[in-house]
């Protein structure tokens, strides 16, 4: 079957290029990607606004087997980021096996065949929109379905009344000058975090539109020293080590969102006092009420800066709480009577991540649409967060139940493709041509893990993206990364039905 098998992989970011690395590598097995942008990097690829850099530590916001001693930063800028997976994906030769500028618009499982049949197009993105080329059908045993969640942006219709600059922060026009401009940013999530401190240097003036402001920390690090770089690279067991301290400190944070009557209002004070006591010292008391947030601890995504609240402290920049009654052609309504002209309206308003696996369709047994099984369950049945009843051979990375509030993602999915390529190893070894998760073991699953995370500081009074329609929340793993890795360090299978491949004489 070795010979035969062929591995596509949708998705060129992190969990796409960690399963064609791990496919190859630990099975001897070439591999197939599938990438809509012009070169990996993902969310990374895709993200270009000001400011844009990752909030969990790089050390640990990067491949196990391939660490980088020259990480610049604590928290690196995306730029970074792309540069190092680019880096791992020609170290791979990967870039010989990625279709590029390529959309998959749907894939289905072919029950005859024991196949997957994806249906891509070329796909060419400009500021004017797209432009297609014509279908192509390819053919896979085994698909991986490495997209995420961060990829669809949500863009609010209320918003297409503004006759002004429109931007969302997921598809950022570096062409638009914001010099002297009369700018408003929607959101308080982790763009506008990061995207009002920059924009306030260059705007006349700056209205921050918050429903909810977020709960903001110290960062704890800042740049690296070259003697600590040089360090990591002549000595690679010091940073392994600190990798793995700042993996136990973050993983041992999870008790403030999976245990919150015991430890959040602890970290509540905590946040409450860094917070209250930076305002202070930037002589804004004035703000305190209206950016110290009154939910618990981690029920939004925490955010720490250093500069944030030093940005949203300026002279030029105003925080409006009130809730938006109407968007005019040139002017912004609140609830409060106010209305502001705006030249420039960025919207940092997130990603629809309900939405999995944004536009691509895809159909398992009998022709069932993964996003109305899905949707029809409440909560997104999976087993082990990798596997799916009746959409046989097909492995998600980074979907449901496997998001993260406290840790590295990029640890989750090593986990989650760890768990499939265990699984391949041994469809191959006992000449297994497709394998199926039984109901009851996916059933079983995913009944624990929302009834974990109902208990959680998630599923508290606080909307966030981390809930679908219902409140419940699905987007995220209820326990530690150490746990994670625990459920998913191998594959079983006699959870799964089997069908045996035809021996070759």
């Amino acid at each position: 079957m070795k010979q035969d098998l062929k591995i596509g992989i949708i998705g060129g970011g992190f969990s796409g290029l960690c399963a064609a690395i791990q496919v190859k590598k630990q099975l001897g097995l070439d591999v197939e990607i599938i990438d809509k942008d012009t070169d990996f990097g993902g969310t990374w690829h895709a993200n270009t606004y000001p400011g844009c850099a990752c909030d969990i530590p790089s050390h640990v916001y990067s491949f196990s087997f391939e660490l980088n001693p020259y990480w610049s930063r604590y928290q690196s800028p995306r730029q970074e980021i792309c540069a190092y997976l680019r880096s791992v994906a020609a170290k791979y030769g990967l870039y010989q096996r990625t279709r590029f500028n390529t959309e998959v618009i749907a894939a289905h499982w072919i029950e005859s065949d024991q196949l997957w049949k994806v249906t891509v197009r070329k796909a060419f993105w400009s500021a004017q929109g797209a432009t297609y080329g014509e279908t192509e059908e390819l053919y896979y045993n085994v698909l991986f379905g490495a997209v995420g969640p961060l990829m669809v942006p949500n863009k609010p219709k209320m918003f297409d009344t503004f006759q002004g600059k429109v931007i969302h922060t997921a598809k950022w026009d570096n062409s638009i000058d914001m010099k002297n401009k009369r700018v408003a940013v929607i959101g308080s999530g982790a763009s506008a975090i990061q995207a009002i401190p920059e924009l306030a240097k260059e705007a006349k003036t700056l209205y921050s539109y918050q429903r909810r402001p977020a709960w903001v920390g110290p960062q704890v690090g800042d740049y690296y020293s070259q003697r600590t770089k040089t360090l990591f690279s002549w000595f690679p067991i010091l940073m392994r080590l600190y990798r793995f301290l700042i993996f136990v400190i973050l993983d041992r944070n999870v008790k403030i969102f999976n245990k919150p009557d015991e430890y959040n209002e602890i970290a509540r004070q905590r946040f409450t006092a860094y917070m209250t006591k930076t305002l202070t010292s930037l002589n804004r008391k004035d703000l305190i009420e209206k950016l110290v947030p009154d939910y618990p601890v981690g029920c939004k995504r925490i955010a720490y800066s250093r500069i944030y609240l030093e940005g949203i402290a300026r002279e030029n920049v105003y925080v409006e709480r009130s809730p938006i009654a109407a968007i005019k052609s040139n002017s912004i309504v609140t609830e409060n009577g106010e209305e502001r002209e705006i030249d420039v309206l960025v919207l940092a308003t997130g990603f629809i991540t309900q939405d999995y696996m944004g536009p691509l369709q895809i159909y398992g047994q009998n022709g069932l649409s993964l996003k109305k099984y899905w949707a029809e369950n409440g909560f997104p049945k999976t087993y082990k967060t990798v596997t799916v009843n009746q959409f046989p051979n097909l492995f998600v990375i980074l979907g449901p139940g496997s998001g993260l509030g406290h840790n590295s993602v990029v640890i989750m999915a090593e986990c989650q493709v760890t768990y499939a390529v265990d699984c391949i190893r041994k469809m191959m070894k006992k000449n297994v041509k497709s394998i199926n998760v039984k109901a009851e073991r996916a059933e079983e699953f995913s009944n624990t893990l929302d009834k974990e995370l109902s208990s959680t500081v998630w599923s508290r009074n606080c909307m966030s993206w981390y809930q679908n329609a219902m409140g419940k929340v699905t987007l995220l793993w209820s326990r530690s990364v150490t746990e994670f890795w625990w459920t998913t360090r191998s594959a079983n299978l006699n959870d799964y039905e089997q069908v045996k491949a035809v021996k070759q004489s």
